[in-house]
């Protein structure tokens, strides 16, 4: 069975979630690979959010400095305090916490200095996490998944697929291929696979990953804001995700869960 990403999107998110009607700022964590873009926009639309992505923020200055061009084609990472500059000057430019518009963030902070420098700092008091899901993949999971992502050639488009079909005891994870092969369904453009989805740079990414992701997850949950979450069925998984993360969120007494 294949999906069509943008098409279930669609149809999963048509109905807005009660946490539409207040700000959240709400960080997504997991493994590159894990699917935290795909349930950002997901998110983003079922509770009327905005998406802060680092990895899109990177690859776009990538694309005008050499330097960081090839710390990102290596898989490797952005110092900290360039990263927090980074995601700064975005949050400043768009005010979202001045329009009170709710923040998913996915993929900063990344690791635990980030977020006590994060947490610690103006930008961390206005933005702060009412939430953190962790999002869980085996790690065989994890490297099919990343070596079958296709993305768009036009970089104006956000459209994702992926041509792994993985079916493994409990998870199964359908390919979310395009209607026509290797064309984007929503601009027609071909697709490609990202520079940074090799074998070695994947390896290297989720090693980094790793590494840094314990700490983070015990600095989450002594503050008791973490979600833990398995991934069993991919975008399938979606209404049970939202639902957990409303019964995180929402007052337990409404009526509405």
């Amino acid at each position: 069975k294949v999906f069509v990403v943008n098409y279930i999107t669609a149809v999963m998110s048509s109905k807005l979630s009660k946490l539409s009607q207040q700000q959240y700022n709400i960080l997504l964590l997991g493994a590159p690979g894990v699917g935290k873009g795909t349930f950002a926009r997901m998110l983003r639309k079922a509770i009327s959010a905005e998406v802060l992505e680092s990895g899109k923020l990177c690859r776009s200055a990538s694309h005008s400095n050499d330097r960081i061009n090839g710390i990102v084609t290596a898989g490797a990472l952005l110092d900290d305090g360039e990263i927090f500059d980074m995601v700064q000057r975005h949050l400043n430019h768009h005010c979202f916490a001045e329009q009170n518009t709710s923040v998913l963030f996915d993929g900063f902070p990344r690791n635990l200095k980030q977020a006590q420098h994060f947490d610690e700092s103006m930008l961390g008091h206005k933005y702060r996490f009412h939430l953190a899901v962790y999002f869980h993949l085996p790690r065989n999971v994890l490297v099919r998944k990343l070596l079958g992502r296709r993305i768009c050639n036009n970089s104006q488009c956000d459209v994702a697929y992926n041509v792994a079909d993985i079916d493994e005891g409990d998870i199964v994870l359908p390919p979310m291929k395009p209607i026509v092969e290797e064309q984007c369904d929503k601009c027609h453009s071909p697709l490609i696979q990202r520079a940074d989805d090799t074998p070695e740079t994947v390896e290297n990414r989720l090693n980094a990953f790793y590494t840094l992701n314990e700490p983070m997850l015990e600095w989450y949950q002594r503050q008791q804001i973490l979600l833990r979450y398995d991934i069993k069925r991919g975008i399938d998984d979606f209404p049970d995700l939202l639902s957990k993360i409303e019964t995180a969120l929402l007052p337990a007494d409404k009526s509405y869960l």
